[in-house]
């Protein structure tokens, strides 16, 4: 709104957010014909030159801009349109829950290209202070890290200020996520239901994601050739259930044991879904979780259901298989990743040290 100045003129100001200085920054546009005069000069230097000169904008409208772009569309029938370049509704949820809790409200004001090393570590430092767990502060860094290196590229800006590391940042040390012993797997096999016995095993079997079983659909399975392809995961957002493809973009053949196959086959096959809930749609996989997780009390055992995925990968590579099958077995976009889903222990090792290529055959 422009204001009435002591020399006659109308005044209205352009924000352009927080400088070095930690102060406002702001552009002056002056009319002697009218306040709506000025506005409008203000108006069109904003569309000209503020949408325009990104580094102008400050960090939380770059932000927000740069989450509508990868903003992705969700069909009427749940299923995500497949266009290049845009986020997972889970990853945007994310995203935009670390925007407004932890970005917005210690640098959210600042120039998207006037962040300095010094406002870095205040940032981090306030994080800490608010006893904002460390894995959190990585996963904020490491988005507005990753969003200066695409206004690098797009030559929005000159270079990234975040150049660290994060985990030397925030102090934040990965939790390993331990695999399931065979016993144990065997004894809350024991407690669950034909359902959940045949949940249990295709992962314990595949390495699959419970989205990835939520959407195995019938059609989906080629006994005759011992595979199943994986073409859809299932997830759960703000709007519902959203049918997405894998992540690397890409189906899954998976190669199949004669045994899951017989545990498939003894499912009633009452939806177009192998595992549908009880109104034959799709499963929410947060529910197969929390299924998994009660079997599991009433064997006498505390596990969530992702640590079938980890048992796979870890007793696939105790049993000396190829890590880059493994990796596209397990689906994975970096080999990295599957090393992390590797654990060892002493009954493992064991293991490697009694597989036959060690034996003397002499």
């Amino acid at each position: 709104m422009a204001t009435l100045r002591k020399d006659g003129r109308y005044q209205a100001k352009v924000q352009l957010g927080k400088g070095a200085d930690g102060k406002y920054k702001e552009k002056p546009f002056y009319s002697r014909i009218s306040p709506e005069d000025a506005e409008q000069q203000a108006d069109e230097y904003y569309n000209k030159y503020i949408i325009r000169d990104y580094s102008l904008l400050t960090i939380k409208q770059y932000l927000k801009m740069y989450l509508d772009t990868r903003r992705p569309t969700i069909l009427p029938n749940g299923t995500l349109k497949k266009e290049n370049g845009k986020l997972s509704p889970t990853t945007i949820e994310g995203y935009e829950n670390q925007l407004n809790k932890h970005i917005d409200p210690y640098i959210g004001d600042i120039l998207w290209g006037e962040l300095s090393s010094k406002e870095i570590k205040n940032w981090i430092r306030k994080l800490k202070e608010k006893e904002v767990g460390a894995r959190t502060i990585e996963a904020s860094y490491k988005f507005v890290k990753s969003v200066y290196n695409y206004s690098v590229e797009e030559e929005d800006i000159g270079e990234n200020p975040l150049k660290g590391s994060p985990r030397k940042i925030s102090g934040y040390v990965p939790k390993i996520v331990g695999y399931i012993p065979k016993e144990h797997f065997w004894k809350i096999f024991k407690y669950a239901n034909k359902r959940m016995q045949a949940i249990m095993f295709l992962i314990w079997g595949t390495g699959w994601r419970e989205g990835e079983v939520a959407g195995l659909q019938w059609t989906d399975i080629e006994k005759e050739r011992s595979i199943i392809t994986l073409r859809r995961n299932i997830i759960r957002t703000k709007q519902g259930l959203v049918i997405k493809g894998l992540k690397n973009g890409k189906d899954r053949i998976t190669f199949i044991s004669d045994e899951i196959f017989e545990v498939l086959e003894e499912l009633p096959k009452t939806s177009i879904f192998v595992f549908p809930n009880s109104l034959g749609n799709i499963q929410d996989p947060n529910i197969i979780g929390k299924q998994f997780e009660k079997v599991c009390a009433k064997a006498g055992y505390v596990y969530h259901i992702h640590q079938l995925r980890h048992s796979h990968g870890t007793y696939a590579a105790a049993n000396n298989v190829n890590l880059f099958a493994l990796k596209q077995r397990m689906g994975h976009s970096d080999i990295k990743t599957t090393e992390g889903y590797i654990h060892s222990d002493v009954s493992i090792q064991k293991e490697i040290a009694n597989l036959g290529v060690f034996k003397r055959k002499v």
